[in-house]
């Protein structure tokens, strides 16, 4: 229940009721169904597994599935489910900007995410102290755009890419350099 996804095909599977002849499974998107099948199995693949279903589209969907032989019916039971194959946006990184001289630590980097109407939104943070950037020595997923930076005197690069719930990833953002010089008292 509740899950995010980017995935063309969907496999549903239920509990198996031994008195069961066979099973209702029904699909909402939104509330209006588009699709209400009985089933001989304890599970389908969509859209494979029916003829003349299309693709799913991106949206919330609900699917219920009902117990049933010649002489009762279980109720439905039910859950929800999020298509979402839409990228993020391309984060924007705001401060420090490129090529910026700090002279005060935590450095808080910040960046600007673009709106999204997908599934929910992380970000990935990588801070790197050479500009191959093979080994970072900040890689964390944020949920929030600004970390607190505590490094000391040196030369750094930064990036983020954001990643939604269903793992649909972002173009990574630009990479900024930016210099933290603290005076020795």
């Amino acid at each position: 229940n509740n899950t995010y996804t980017n995935d063309t095909s969907l496999n549903f599977q239920w509990r198996n009721q031994t008195i069961a002849d066979f099973y209702r499974f029904k699909l909402l998107l939104d509330e209006t169904v588009i699709l209400d099948e009985n089933l001989e199995t304890n599970s389908v693949t969509l859209p494979d597994d029916i003829a003349n279903f299309d693709e799913l589209v991106e949206g919330e969907f609900t699917w219920q599935v009902q117990a049933l032989n010649d002489i009762s019916q279980s109720s439905f039971t039910s859950a929800i489910f999020t298509i979402d194959r839409t990228n993020p946006g391309k984060p924007n990184l705001q401060s420090p900007l490129n090529n910026d001289t700090v002279s005060v630590v935590p450095v808080t980097l910040k960046w600007e995410r673009p709106s999204t109407s997908g599934s929910p939104i992380k970000d990935n943070l990588l801070v790197y102290s050479d500009s191959i950037t093979n080994n970072p020595i900040i890689d964390i997923v944020l949920d929030n755009s600004e970390y607190a930076l505590e490094v000391g005197n040196g030369v750094y690069f930064w990036t983020v890419q954001s990643v939604d719930l269903a793992g649909n990833e972002s173009e990574v953002s630009q990479t900024n350099k930016f210099v933290i010089a603290i005076e020795k008292k």
